[in-house]
């Protein structure tokens, strides 16, 4: 029997360009200068912003409260959380407020660079070192961060059920068409 030429004849090849643009990509996902476009990116979109800022800002005050309370001298606590932080952005102010707490900083002062995307956070760490107080400020706003990010994702998820329902949908009907076309088309070929 012989086989049609196309798809079933190539299917070698197109696995083997699936597995190497799956490798490429996965090169090219561990790149430094990919992933700080990424960490910017996310920072940039609308929808991803508050989730990422949300995401990244409870993680880091959950663990630095955590660390402060546990009585870690601020330099080492922030030095500890710093390979927590998943985002670029975040991972830079960290290091940051690392060096200008052993310059005799405040840890406020040292993620002033995060003032564009929580200036409450901020406002809250400055309150907490002035009334020394940190730990338990640092708990309170990782609380905060990770209740509102939780209602963020609830309300987007909210939003993209009914989108996902309607596009499952066509893709249905679109596939129900197409075979009761070729059923159709067959039939007619074989008066």
């Amino acid at each position: 029997e012989e086989r049609p030429a196309g798809l079933s004849a190539g299917w070698p090849f197109l696995l083997a360009g699936t597995a190497a643009l799956a490798l490429g990509l996965a090169q090219t996902w561990r790149k430094p200068g990919f992933a700080a476009g990424r960490s910017r990116l996310a920072l940039r979109l609308p929808l991803l912003r508050s989730i990422v800022v949300g995401v990244e800002l409870g993680r880091i005050c959950r663990v630095l409260g955590t660390l402060l309370q546990a009585e870690v001298p601020i330099p080492d606590a922030v030095a500890a959380t710093r390979p927590l932080a998943n985002n670029r952005i975040f991972r830079q102010a960290l290091d940051e407020a690392g060096r200008r707490l052993t310059e005799g900083g405040t840890l406020a002062s040292g993620l002033s660079s995060l003032k564009a995307y929580a200036p409450s956070t901020l406002n809250l760490i400055a309150s907490g070192e002035q009334v020394n107080r940190l730990g338990s400020v640092l708990i309170h706003a990782a609380e905060m961060h990770e209740t509102q990010t939780r209602q963020r994702i609830d309300r987007l998820l909210a939003l993209i059920t009914p989108l996902v329902t309607i596009a499952i949908g066509g893709l249905i009907g679109g596939l129900i068409v197409s075979v009761m076309g070729a059923i159709l088309s067959v039939g007619q070929l074989a008066q």
